[in-house]
């Protein structure tokens, strides 16, 4: 057994070396949280303005996809009114619309901040334009609907119009249900970011963003109720038109050429002019229809 003497002289030493690893300890702590803070005050003006630069240029997206809802909805309500081709024209209306406001609203999803919500807010989108253009391809493959040509388009006469996939019913109300489920969807996802991002640096804020109004509307009951009216609209249904295009002319047909007479040659009538070339009796004329069919 140790004396006491040296013994005490031990606890000491120890007592010391705890101390000292102790302090060390506590002054990297306090390095790396000062470090910590000190980066946080500057990024923090940073951030802010980020939040507040893609609320201000998200406020215009959201206001465009609004318009775009309401259409929707209106035309999900009055669809059997209309006649076939103004139907198509404004189905290929939402779903342009929709798209140019999900690649929009990709544009804003960098740079993104801590606790940001550009992902958030570039889904919510992309999940509309996607629900969008599943209503739009269940009425034209229940209708037998094509979508019309871009305005301005130059017309070469060959353009081959894809037929779209036909639907019954039953398929039409299952796409259109599921894409209200879609929509019920991003409608959820935008409200968690629009509460999230105030709470954020710059304190920015969104304006109210909702496709779906009613949800029994998009139930599958409702919805086949108004697909078996859409289908059974006396304005909606096909009918065909047979369109002429081109006539092809057999033997073709023969042009005269007009020259000059040779000099010291008998002058003909008028003097500037001679007929050189002669059309051969024509005894048979046929004439082959190239024609196409529409279907409206």
């Amino acid at each position: 057994m140790p004396p006491p003497t040296a013994y005490r002289r031990a606890r000491r030493r120890s007592r010391r070396q705890l101390l000292i690893v102790g302090s060390c300890a506590l002054l990297v702590v306090a390095l790396l949280v000062g470090g910590v803070a000190r980066i946080g005050r500057q990024s923090s003006p940073y951030d802010a303005s980020v939040n507040r630069s893609f609320a201000a240029q998200g406020a215009i997206v959201v206001q465009q996809s609004n318009a775009t809802g309401a259409t929707l909805r209106l035309l999900m309500r009055s669809m059997q009114n209309r006649d076939r081709r103004t139907l198509q024209a404004q189905l290929d209306i939402v779903t342009a619309q929709a798209d140019r406001e999900a690649t929009a609203a990709e544009s804003l999803a960098t740079p993104v901040t801590p606790g940001g919500v550009q992902g958030a807010f570039a889904t919510v989108f992309a999940e509309r334009d996607q629900a969008a253009r599943a209503i739009s391809s269940a009425y034209e493959g229940l209708l037998g609907l094509h979508p019309l040509p871009v305005a301005g388009a130059p017309e070469t006469g060959t353009e081959v119009v894809a037929a779209p996939t036909v639907l019954s019913s039953a398929q039409a109300t299952d796409r259109i249900a599921a894409a209200g489920t879609i929509l019920a969807r991003a409608d959820s996802r935008y409200g968690s970011l629009r509460r999230v991002l105030p709470g954020l640096a710059g304190h920015a804020s969104l304006p109210a963003s909702r496709w779906i109004t009613a949800g029994a509307v998009w139930q599958p009951g409702p919805i086949a109720t108004q697909v078996q009216l859409v289908s059974s609209s006396p304005s909606l249904q096909m009918t065909h038109r047979l369109v002429l295009s081109v006539v092809k002319v057999t033997p073709r047909r023969c042009r005269l050429r007009l020259v000059r007479p040779p000099r010291g040659s008998r002058s003909c009538h008028p003097p500037q002019t001679c007929s050189c070339r002669w059309c051969s009796p024509t005894l048979a004329l046929s004439m082959s229809p190239m024609h196409r069919c529409n279907s409206s």
